[in-house]
């Protein structure tokens, strides 16, 4: 649960750009639920999500194809996933999923990728190719899994339909979780 007033507060602002599911699928917007569950088993109705991400998870499941399958099931028609394509599971999840944005930070043809990165002590700069064109952002969240992290999230905000400066904007106000990485 670490981190939930900042995603709380995320999905506020989500919910004020007209992506207001997210917010009503996560309950009154007080707090997120804690959900401890089967990955290949996930506890949400049929066609429940515009979009689904995957980041380098598959490794971790004993049973991908079952993973991959409820991604199926609880994707909505016409619904996006983001995959992070730099390892092989991605990859091959990706060949099955034609309509995925694809997303990597570590150099990958990817639909949006990094170009540039530069990591520091107060933040992270980035530079991404994206389907709508660079995508240029400073966020104050340290270290290498945030470029992961921020990456997926561009390929979310692609999937949604956003363009480039709302992406770049809402990822800029997202702050570092208080307790991690601080010094």
């Amino acid at each position: 649960r670490c981190g939930e007033q900042e995603l709380t507060a995320l999905l506020r602002q989500c919910q004020q750009a007209s992506v207001d599911e997210v917010v009503e699928r996560l309950g009154d917007g007080q707090g997120l639920p804690s959900i401890d569950g089967d990955a290949a088993a996930l506890p949400w109705p049929d066609a429940s999500f515009t979009v689904v991400t995957c980041m380098s998870v598959f490794e971790a499941f004993p049973d991908p194809s079952g993973v991959v399958a409820e991604v199926f099931r609880v994707l909505r028609p016409g619904g996006r996933a983001v995959l992070n394509i730099d390892d092989e599971h991605g990859v091959r999840l990706a060949g099955r999923l034609p309509d995925a944005v694809t997303v990597s930070a570590r150099g990958a043809a990817a639909q949006v990728r990094v170009v540039s990165a530069e990591l520091q002590g107060s933040g992270t700069k980035l530079e991404l190719d994206t389907p709508i064109g660079r995508v240029r952002l400073t966020s104050s969240l340290v270290g290498g899994f945030n470029v992961d992290n921020l990456t997926a999230a561009v390929g979310v905000g692609v999937a949604l339909g956003l363009d480039a400066a709302t992406i770049a904007s809402g990822l800029a106000a997202v702050q570092r979780v208080p307790g991690r990485l601080e010094r």
